[in-house]
């Protein structure tokens, strides 16, 4: 009996679970081409949010490729043990390249909350960077959380135990005793979508992707010689990619509420024009302007530091100029934190 024309495009386009049914039944030759095809639209399909069905006429949200998020791993930031930098740093190299850090989310080890969590941010922007949680101890379960997350298996990666016996140092001269622990640390993500890089010469330690996720370590120095060396290598097409972001900032020595009309004002104006402007207060007890009291090398101390951010250095210096009237400022030189 001819089924229902209605669920004809149903039969005629099986769903990923009927796919997987099917697949052993499939003529070999065709099996590869049609799970390499699938692998592709997977892929596709994991950089693009929908803002509804998808049918005709629905308004597609595609993920900004040069958006980046951040989740920093491990009960010991959440606990107040130890202080996250790898946030910080990794904002101030998306800012150098003109990527946009849209999102730090700190989540506890537990692997249903780093599942959960990398899923959605990988869902929802074109980069994601994950930090700690990839150690030779039983509370290390960044490598498996994110296996899990996308339904991969795990193995060995033998190049990272290979660079791990030849690279580890040993008072003795001899190689490295390679114990379930140390392997550990070599237990990654298996599959067409992951990668396993290693950036930085002299260094076993790798950066494993997973889609657009990339696994980093925790320890502060290893991040950020691993995030310097990989970054670089992931930034989106031009023709996506925003060029890089010019920062003036301009001190003054008046209270912000003093100085905050002009700058709503002058942000309403200055917003057609790419142009943000932030206000940052020091909560300087005795703000001083460039040489005023011979105490500061020249450079002042300002009660409050105004911030723009651009991409065209011309415009941003010109409101820059605007800013530095109305609140009678300075240009300060140099990063003010």
């Amino acid at each position: 009996m001819r089924p229902p024309p209605s669920l004809i495009p149903l039969i005629l386009r099986p769903t990923p679970l009927t796919l997987h049914h099917l697949t052993p039944m499939l003529n070999p030759t065709r099996l590869n081409t049609t799970i390499a095809q699938r692998r592709v639209h997977l892929l596709a399909r994991s950089l693009t949010t929908a803002s509804g069905t998808g049918d005709g006429g629905t308004a597609v949200n595609t993920v900004n490729p040069a958006s980046v998020a951040c989740v920093i791993i491990g009960d010991e930031v959440l606990g107040g043990k130890t202080l996250d930098t790898n946030s910080h740093f990794l904002a101030k190299k998306c800012f150098d390249h003109g990527l946009d850090l849209k999102r730090i989310v700190v989540v506890p080890d537990i692997t249903e909350d780093i599942a959960q969590t990398v899923r959605e941010m990988s869902a929802s922007y074109g980069i994601v960077f994950t930090s700690g949680g990839i150690g030779p101890t039983h509370d290390d379960i960044t490598y498996p959380s994110i296996a899990h997350a996308f339904s991969l298996p795990l193995h060995h990666d033998t190049r990272t135990l290979e660079l791990m016996r030849k690279l580890t140092p040993r008072k003795d001269g001899k190689e490295v005793e390679m114990t379930d622990a140390r392997k550990r640390m070599a237990w990654v993500p298996y599959g067409e979508e992951v990668k396993v890089v290693h950036p930085c010469e002299g260094l076993w330690v790798p950066v494993v992707g997973v889609r657009n996720v990339w696994i980093l370590p925790g320890i502060p120095r290893l991040f950020e010689r691993l995030l310097t060396a990989v970054l670089p290598t992931l930034l989106p097409p031009a023709s996506s990619h925003p060029a890089l972001y010019i920062r003036v900032q301009i001190g003054t020595i008046l209270p912000e509420s003093t100085i905050a009309p002009a700058l709503t004002s002058i942000q309403a104006r200055a917003a057609p024009d790419g142009i943000k402007v932030g206000s940052y207060p020091k909560w300087q007890r005795h703000p001083v302007r460039p040489g005023g009291d011979g105490l500061d090398g020249g450079k002042g101390r300002p009660g409050v530091v105004v911030s723009l951010v651009g991409t065209d250095r011309e415009v941003v210096e010109r409101w820059a100029e605007v800013v530095r009237g109305e609140v009678d400022g300075w240009v300060v030189e140099g990063d003010e934190d």
